[in-house]
């Protein structure tokens, strides 16, 4: 508090001002439990000489700014502060800590569940593959065998028979090979595709040995049907030319010899279907058996071509004619019946069928070795 309150309080004296006396022998001293100030002897009552009779006493005053003993500095909790520092330390190393560890945890669920799901979808391509050439070996096997239950007496129509089974065996064989290289298609997963992709292949290597035994199935089977259907048509002719050279009948004999014509029409059909046959199957028969067909092609053209001639001149009674295009005809007919086909070229379908079946289990035993190589690869690369 200023000094200027004390000046302007007319009831107190001022210690500044220069008429101001202080009595030290007075004991005016401030006691709290006895507020009235003590009279030392000598003084007057009130503790104040009588200098001024008019100005009442001073009532005590206490100090306007005690001095009270400093407060001890308060003391600072230092192992407080470093514990709930510590606490929040751990606590940010629990949250980061648990944060990277939630992370790499989260990771590595993705991570397996992706290489799971691969391994399953690789597995399951691969469980198909090896059941379907499985299933194909043993498939194979009796094809072979089923050439000795061919009998003697019906043995054209035995091979016929046979060639025809086992040719649809294998279109379905092949089929099945196909049906699961579509499917594969349908996957878009990189590794699963990756894998696919060399699937394929070992797919495509053993559906090969199925696709060329066909072609050759389908091949002989062409060449014998249609061998047969030349053979029955030749073999026709021989009752036809008895009937015609003991025929007395001009009309008999055209109608003979209209059937005759019949008949080679026919064998050049099937001569035709030998020829391509042939032709579009070179791994079957030779080049030296197609030129065999194609003069016995051209033997069939001269044979009907004189018959042809015989007929017109049985027609128009030119009878001078007739024995001339008799003997013609007779020399072609011999020249078609006598003319040698060498079908040692032609292939030993039994033989070549177990041929078949050992190509095909060892492509599919390398396939399954290259494929669980792959596999591992793949699965080892998706794990890093």
């Amino acid at each position: 508090m200023s000094n200027q309150n004390f000046s302007n309080n007319p009831f107190i004296q001022n210690p500044q001002d220069p008429n101001f006396q202080f009595n030290q022998s007075v004991n005016n001293t401030y006691n709290p439990q006895n507020p009235t100030p003590t009279t030392a002897p000598g003084m007057y009552s009130g503790g104040m000489p009588p200098m001024n009779q008019n100005i009442p006493p001073i009532p005590p005053v206490p100090p306007m700014n005690p001095k009270f003993p400093p407060m001890p500095p308060m003391r600072q909790n230092k192992s407080g502060i470093g514990l709930i520092i510590a606490i929040v330390v751990i606590t940010l190393i629990i949250v980061s800590g648990l944060g990277f560890g939630g992370f790499w945890y989260w990771n590595n669920l993705q991570k397996q569940q992706s290489i799971e799901k691969i391994s399953t979808s690789i597995n399951g391509n691969l469980e198909k593959y090896n059941t379907i050439t499985d299933q194909t070996i043993k498939d194979l096997q009796p094809l072979s065998k089923a050439f000795d239950s061919i009998s003697t007496p019906n043995i054209v129509e035995g091979v016929i028979k046979v060639l025809q089974d086992n040719k649809n065996s294998l279109v379905q064989m092949e089929q099945k090979h196909q049906d699961l290289l579509n499917a594969l298609n349908s996957d878009n997963q990189e590794q699963v595709k990756e894998f696919n992709d060399s699937l394929k292949k070992e797919i495509e290597n053993a559906k090969q040995v199925i696709t060329s035994s066909k072609n050759l199935y389908e091949a002989a089977f062409c060449y014998i049907t249609s061998v047969n259907e030349l053979d029955k048509a030749f073999l026709e002719l021989s009752p036809l030319l008895n009937k015609l050279a003991t025929s007395v009948s001009s009309t008999q004999n055209i109608n003979i010899i209209n059937q005759m014509l019949d008949n080679l029409r026919k064998m050049e059909t099937a001569s035709q279907s030998v020829i391509s046959c042939l032709e579009n199957n070179r791994n079957f028969g030779s080049s030296t058996l197609i030129s065999n067909f194609r003069s016995v092609q051209q033997n069939i053209a001269q044979t009907k071509q004189s018959l042809e001639i015989l007929k017109s001149d049985l027609q128009n009674n030119k009878v001078s004619d007739v024995e001339k295009s008799s003997k013609m005809f007779i020399d072609a007919f011999s020249k078609l019946s006598s003319y040698p086909i060498d079908q040692s070229s032609l292939p030993d379908m039994p033989k070549e069928t177990e041929k078949t079946v050992n190509e095909y289990k060892q492509r599919v035993s390398a396939g399954k070795k290259a494929l669980e190589e792959k596999k591992n690869q793949i699965l080892e690369k998706a794990r890093r």
